[in-house]
């Protein structure tokens, strides 16, 4: 029984594990949405100037659009912001939620935890932290649209060839790049930092219970297979006991790094031994 335990454990982490990823982009999408909405709206600003040439353009014309620029990104803040907060918080419950899985399946009793009042330590700090990186953003953002409004006057350039550099250079979505071109403008930073940050109140979310949680021993530890810069994941395999054998304890914290897959399962006493017997018939294999 106890070897079909750590089976369906291993099986519905990694079931939880993609259901996450798959709420997290769908989190990215909605978020999204407020800068092609930005991004339109400044467009239409551009072509409503198209039938005044380019060398025509005065210096107060110039202002009274950066003016534009700056406030309608201003106004992505409070919807944003409450999107950001809200994906932070379902990433937090999915991490909660596998735990308390995981000891379903070894019938265990309710750990006497609820949801509603679970709030793991320190994760206030990486709330603020992500909505300051936004604001960053957004300044980076209106800077990146006004140096290429510039630099299109400048160079004499169309009002079509201003928006495409706007659309490719400063958001940056990925649907205007070149194939040869990786995405750095303001939406790839905005998805790197929500998957990097939803992935964090995850596993805050499961340190929290894992600590808390007597029944548990240890935790096993799982490369994702993905990208992982310098190959520091690899290494890091293993299992990992509170009583500070195996690797020893604490185990590392995730992610890793941003795009981070690792992942970890709880050990509990009953399937310790079949932990080790699993993970030597695969490297058998």
């Amino acid at each position: 029984m106890s070897l079909n335990q750590l089976i369906r454990i291993q099986r519905a982490v990694k079931r939880a594990r993609i259901e996450f990823l798959r709420q997290t982009e769908s989190h990215i999408k909605t978020i999204l949405t407020n800068y092609q909405q930005a991004q339109d709206d400044i467009e239409q600003q551009l072509l409503r100037r198209m039938d005044q040439p380019i060398n025509s353009f005065t210096t107060q014309r110039l202002q009274e659009l950066d003016l534009h620029i700056q406030r309608r990104i201003e106004t992505l803040a409070p919807r944003r912001d409450n999107q950001i907060l809200y994906a932070l918080e379902t990433a937090q419950e999915s991490g909660f939620n596998t735990q308390m899985l995981q000891r379903r399946i070894m019938n265990l009793p309710t750990l006497g935890i609820d949801w509603n009042s679970f709030t793991p330590r320190g994760v206030e700090y990486y709330q603020s932290y992500a909505l300051q990186l936004c604001k960053t953003y957004d300044q980076e953002l209106v800077t990146a649209i006004q140096t290429q409004l510039r630099l299109g006057l400048i160079e004499q350039k169309s009002w079509n060839q201003i928006i495409t550099d706007i659309r490719r250079n400063a958001f940056g979505f990925k649907k205007y790049q070149r194939i040869d071109r990786k995405d750095r403008g303001a939406t790839w930073k905005i998805k790197r930092m929500v998957r990097t940050e939803t992935a964090r109140m995850r596993s805050m979310a499961e340190e929290e219970v894992i600590r808390a949680d007597p029944d548990i021993i240890g935790v096993s530890f799982y490369w994702g297979q993905g990208p992982c810069p310098n190959n520091s994941c690899p290494p890091l395999v293993g299992d990992y006991y509170k009583d500070g054998s195996g690797m020893g304890w604490p185990p590392p914290s995730l992610p890793r790094h941003p795009n981070c897959m690792c992942y970890t399962t709880n050990i509990y006493p009953e399937i310790k031994d079949y932990v080790a017997r699993l993970k030597e018939a695969e490297y058998a294999l």
